[in-house]
């Protein structure tokens, strides 16, 4: 994620973690994995994207973001 980064950590279909962006950290809750699809809220924004291999993209807030596990 350019300019930021995302941790997360999975149990079943329960997603827990942190959005990282310029200096701001904000914490997820309500993430969801359903398959391919995740869905999580944070700093007052909500995610809706999709997981493929070791890559996440999607829209936080309207705006698109997308992620590589390194």
């Amino acid at each position: 994620m350019a300019g930021g980064s995302l941790a997360l950590t999975q149990q079943n279909q329960m997603v827990q973690g942190t959005v990282t962006i310029g200096s701001d950290t904000m914490t997820i809750s309500e993430g969801r994995l359903n398959g391919e699809e995740l869905s999580f809220s944070a700093g007052g924004n909500t995610f809706t994207g999709t997981v493929k291999g070791n890559r996440i993209e999607g829209k936080l807030g309207g705006k698109a973001i997308s992620a590589t596990k390194q």
